[in-house]
């Protein structure tokens, strides 16, 4: 059961793309998922958080 106000998304992706995902979700600092947009977004800074 998720908490109040959060929703559950699954990523599906082709399995030669698989180990390619893996590498990134191991070796980013942040990673983000755009809800609107539905996408995946790896070692970007959030706006005004710059540096």
């Amino acid at each position: 059961m998720l908490d109040e106000g959060a929703w559950e998304v699954v990523v599906t992706i082709h399995a030669e793309d698989a180990e390619v995902l893996q590498g990134l979700l191991r070796s980013a600092k942040t990673v983000f998922y755009d809800v609107r947009r539905r996408t995946l977004m790896f070692g970007t800074t959030r706006v005004g958080k710059g540096g």
